[in-house]
């Protein structure tokens, strides 16, 4: 008996033109980005974060039902040709394409657009920073610093997840480390700690 020969395997490129084939190709691979341990609990990610939705507490069952656009009216809306000055409070969420120069109290949420700028004091729950923020910023649960982010001043967050992009100028630590810190402070007296220029000054005068 006889076996039929294998079909002819195909044919391999000319190697010895010295040209390379138009099947080989090379890929050149970015090195893997550098993460900074230097804040607390901080999570950086190099995709798009979805938007920041705030939980909401179902209504009591014996609640009347409210009217149409009762939630709408807790958003305040600071649009793109609007600035406002002064203090804002008892507002669910607002929302920053503007300019604001603003103390913001009992306010559950902050979102800054790229076009927006808040330069004050705010105490939230969540913040989606998206846009720049120069002041005092404390975000008891959840603070988003999106790529286009910038926050300049201090920060005081209860978790924070940082896109790659998002910056942030000057201080920055965790809610737990800050009342660690107060606590350690208590215990000895409360003398704070020495300012940068203290301890400068005090190495000239060593």
């Amino acid at each position: 008996m006889f076996r039929r020969s294998s079909p002819p395997l195909g044919r391999l490129p000319n190697l010895g033109s010295g040209k390379v084939p138009d099947t080989v190709e090379s890929e050149a691979k970015e090195p893997p980005p550098i993460r900074s341990t230097a804040l607390p609990g901080a999570h950086f990610t190099d995709r798009e974060s979805p938007p920041l939705e705030t939980p909401r507490e179902p209504p009591p069952d014996n609640a009347a039902a409210e009217a149409p656009g009762a939630e709408d009216s807790r958003r305040l809306v600071v649009g793109p040709q609007i600035a406002l000055n002064g203090e804002i409070r008892a507002c669910d969420t607002l929302v920053v394409e503007g300019r604001v120069d603003a103390d913001l109290r009992e306010c559950e949420a902050l979102e800054i657009t790229p076009s927006g700028r808040f330069k004050g004091s705010a105490a939230v729950d969540y913040c989606d920073l998206n846009g720049a923020f120069e002041g005092e910023l404390t975000v008891r649960k959840l603070l988003l610093l999106r790529a286009g982010g910038r926050m300049t001043g201090t920060l005081r967050y209860g978790e924070i997840e940082i896109e790659r992009g998002g910056k942030i100028i000057g201080q920055a630590d965790s809610l737990e480390n800050a009342a660690a810190t107060a606590v350690a402070q208590a215990k000895t007296g409360g003398a704070p700690a020495n300012t940068p220029h203290e301890q400068a000054g005090d190495e000239q005068a060593g």
